[in-house]
This record gives structure tokens, C-alpha cells and sequence, in this order.
């Protein structure tokens, strides 16, 4: 058995983009730091990474957590066993500012991750990311 392949989508206009990750369970295998956010495969803009606005649609009973990777992740949101749904615009948090949340951990590869804990067959995934790159 092994996790499932997550579609990942990702459009990017300049320094803004979205990406939706989406996946489907086939067994019980969870994610591990799985990259939703690739800093690397971004075109031009790729020294830093701030998360706008963050979505997630779970199946009841899997456990989300989505992360900036770094040598300590840094927790940017999830969804507790028995949750939804998690949704939250992280620019009302910044008095405004349109860059939303940075990523301040050490040892940081830009990169947006996922991990899921009590995954069954039949789970659903959706990962909504509204970010901006500089």
C-alpha cells in the first residue's frame, strides 16, 4: 500500500498565486511532510513564500496539518481527527498587509507541507493555498 498521488495544480501571475492539492484514498498510508507549494518550481519569484489564505477539506476521522518546511516546521493550519474544514485569510491577521504570513523557521526550504494522520480508504484531501512570492 502507499499514499495516495495527489493532483496538485498550481497557477501563478506574477508574484501571486493559488495552488489545490487534491487526493483519494486507497488504503491507510498517511502523508509525511508531503510538499503542497513547491518554492523551487515557482517561475522567477523564488526566494521566499507567504501564505495568504489557507483552505482545507477533509473527510471526517483524517487528521491534517499543513506547514511551512523547515528544520522545525512551522504550523500554518489543520483539520483535528473528526474536523472538516479549515479556512482562514491570514492578511486580516497583518493589519492589512497583502503579503500575508512569512515563513520564519530555521533551515527553511520555502516549501508549503502537509502531513495526515488516521487515513482510510475512501478519505478525500483538498488543499487550497492563496500565496505570494518574492
Amino acid at each position: 500500500m502507499a499514499v495516495p498521488t495527489p493532483t496538485i495544480t498550481t497557477t501563478q501571475i506574477g508574484q501571486r498565486g493559488v495552488t489545490r492539492f487534491h487526493a483519494v484514498w486507497a488504503a491507510t498510508d498517511n502523508f509525511a511532510d508531503t510538499v503542497v507549494v513547491d518554492m523551487s518550481a515557482l517561475t522567477t519569484y523564488t526566494n521566499t513564500l507567504q501564505c495568504k489564505q489557507l483552505t482545507i477539506s477533509a473527510s471526517p476521522g483524517l487528521g491534517v496539518l499543513v506547514e511551512y518546511n523547515a528544520t522545525t516546521d512551522e504550523i500554518l493550519g489543520g483539520v483535528a481527527l473528526g474536523g472538516l474544514w479549515f479556512d482562514h485569510d491570514f492578511t486580516k491577521d497583518c493589519d492589512g498587509l497583502e503579503t500575508g504570513v512569512p515563513n520564519i523557521g530555521a533551515g527553511t526550504t520555502g516549501d508549503i507541507v502537509v502531513t495526515t494522520t488516521s487515513a482510510a480508504a475512501a478519505d478525500e484531501l483538498i488543499i487550497i493555498v492563496d500565496w505570494f512570492a518574492t
